[in-house]
């Protein structure tokens, strides 16, 4: 990723990939992740492998912290 992009945090987070970290950061499972959008766990996994990647995080954790600290979700919604 061109470090400044990342530095700025000019990404392109779909819909849905803020969704779903707006979940994560409520503390949901990801069982009820998927039930929530109505997507398969294996559609998730892949969903949130391609988000870890554009937020560089390597967990769940790092995600929502980088997420938040960008601005992209609220911890606290």
């Amino acid at each position: 990723m061109n470090t400044a992009i990342k530095r700025t945090g000019l990404l392109h987070i779909t819909p849905g990939e803020r969704s779903a970290l707006q979940l994560i950061a409520q503390g949901k499972a990801l069982g009820e992740v998927c039930q929530c959008l109505g997507v398969p766990p294996a559609e998730l996994g892949i969903h949130l492998t391609t988000l870890f990647a554009k937020l560089g995080a390597g967990s769940r954790a790092e995600a929502v912290a980088e997420a938040s600290r960008r601005g992209i979700v609220d911890m606290l919604e």
